[in-house]
């Protein structure tokens, strides 16, 4: 099996072989870890080896090489939780099982350079990771810490009574998580600045324990935050925040089973997420959907899928999905979800203004102006059995041309798409002028962001992790502001105060 990483453009379909990174073998594995600013991570394990390499990739041949970590055994979890901290950097964990200890890198974003930052002894896996306020947050158990990303010194910010710190999440300029002090207070907390003094019970939950080593989904939908949790029959599902204790309550039932690689999405001021019903089969998941309230959640109809949903992505104001009927295709409206395909498809995602997807047999196909193209490398049509990782523009993807074995391929926006991305629209921030943050439409998440002075300097440059661009840190006067998603630039300015 030989594995290569080849580019073509999406409209003239020109490849050019990069790397071979293992002439002649016949095994082997590619895995896409993450992808940022045209570039990407992904592990490369050779035939018949136990290693695994990390390699990072811009798309070129002269930029594709083994990064400084190494997965060397099976008692090594994978990389995991990247985090855009700012600053010009990546953040990233391992935990080694074998040896107890998880280790935290950060990659400089324009080199890849990688260089270890903590080795944190702990004989379990982390509740929660985070960067939030220049410091990066995780929990061992009922401990809450924070290392501090100017110094690396790492403090112990509170230790709770009862119950494990999990699902640690920033959002709108504010740091949350899942915590417990006594066995009738098991609930949500909240600080403004990370600090052991400001941190607020938000709203707790009596007569109820958490399941353990429950994971926890978070959803930004305007000035509310989703969150699922897992208090036993009767106390488990997706619940909402606004930061208040009335304002947070559980928003529909669901199973425990859940929240287990779940999926989700935002679209047109809703939430759609994957999970199981209270009385399900064990395989069974569905979308659920929610605009913030009991009287507006629900379940799509033909939505149900006896495995995990591999595609699940909003697109042109509809969000797609696979389920056993075939590919959905949904307006967020029970009328409005019908058939988009009866082929199953693989996997989902959105580059340069089209929607790519693959078949029942695995056929690549990228959906724009109301038809469907297969899709072609050298002649040959191409497979993808993995996630399909946009990354400004390029896209990566691990495919198949079918010769032997699988290729890692990276599709190159074309000239038409990049003319087009030239049309600069406006967008609103508020409030303006700010003091600590602007807020942004819930559409914007995951866009990425550039902030310039009046000078033209280059201030900040990260991926939008929330619906609230923090500028806490940032000078007092006039900023301009560039956001980048799905082949569109939109722009404003601000006052910082």
């Amino acid at each position: 099996m030989t594995f290569f990483i080849l580019c073509f453009s999406v409209a003239g379909q020109n490849i050019s072989l990069v790397r071979d990174l293992e002439p002649g073998s016949l095994g082997g594995s590619i895995d896409l870890l993450y992808a940022y600013e045209n570039k990407a991570v992904f592990t490369f394990s050779p035939f018949a080896s136990s290693a695994t390499d990390v390699y990072g990739s811009d798309g070129s041949d002269e930029n594709t090489f083994k990064l400084n970590i190494a997965v060397e055994d099976i008692n090594i979890y994978p990389l995991s939780d990247f985090i855009d901290g700012g600053g010009g950097y990546i953040y990233f964990r391992q935990y080694h099982l074998g040896q107890h200890v998880c280790n935290i890198y950060r990659m400089r974003k324009t080199t890849m350079a990688v260089s270890k930052i903590a080795s944190v002894e702990t004989w379990t896996d982390f509740g929660g990771f985070e960067f939030f306020d220049s410091k990066l947050y995780y929990s061992i158990e009922k401990e809450l810490f924070a290392i501090d990303l100017l110094s690396f010194e790492t403090s112990l910010i509170k230790k709770f009574d009862k119950f494990d710190v999990i699902g640690i999440k920033k959002y709108n300029n504010q740091l949350y998580f899942l915590a417990g002090e006594a066995s009738d207070r098991y609930g949500i907390y909240v600080s403004s600045d990370g600090s052991a003094g400001n941190i607020h019970e938000i709203k707790t939950f009596s007569n109820s324990s958490p399941i353990p080593s429950q994971q926890v989904s978070y959803i930004g939908l305007g000035n509310k935050l989703l969150f699922t949790m897992n208090l036993g029959p009767g106390q488990c599902g997706m619940f909402v925040t606004d930061g208040t204790a009335d304002g947070t309550f559980k928003l529909i039932e669901m199973h425990g089973e859940s929240f287990f690689n779940q999926r989700y999405a935002v679209l047109n001021n809703k939430a759609y997420f994957t999970g199981r019903k209270v009385d399900g089969e064990w395989n069974e998941r569905f979308v659920f959907y929610t605009d913030g309230t009991v009287a507006g959640s629900g379940i799509l109809d033909n939505s149900k899928i006896t495995y995990n949903f591999v595609g699940f992505v909003p697109f042109d104001g509809k969000l797609y999905f696979t389920s056993d009927a075939g590919a959905i295709e949904s307006d967020g409206t029970q009328a409005g979800t019908q058939l988009f395909s009866e082929a199953k498809a693989g996997t989902f995602a959105t580059y340069n203004d089209s929607l790519f997807y693959t078949n029942t047999s695995g056929y690549l196909f990228a959906w724009k102006g109301g038809a469907a193209i297969q899709k072609k490398a050298d002649g040959k049509f191409i497979k993808s059995y993995s996630k399909i990782l946009p990354a400004e523009e390029n896209c990566f993807f691990v495919g198949d041309n079918g010769d032997y074995g699988y290729e890692l391929y990276v599709m190159k926006g074309s000239e038409t798409n990049k003319l087009k991305e030239a049309v600069i629209e406006n967008v609103r921030l508020y409030p303006n002028p700010a003091v600590a943050s602007l807020s942004v439409a819930p559409d914007m998440v995951g866009a990425h962001v550039t902030i310039t002075d009046m000078t033209g300097k280059l201030v900040r440059t990260e991926k939008q992790a929330d619906s609230t661009i923090d500028i806490g840190n940032l000078a007092s006067g006039t900023y301009f502001v560039l956001i980048r998603k799905s082949g569109r630039l939109y722009r404003s300015a601000f006052v910082k105060l």
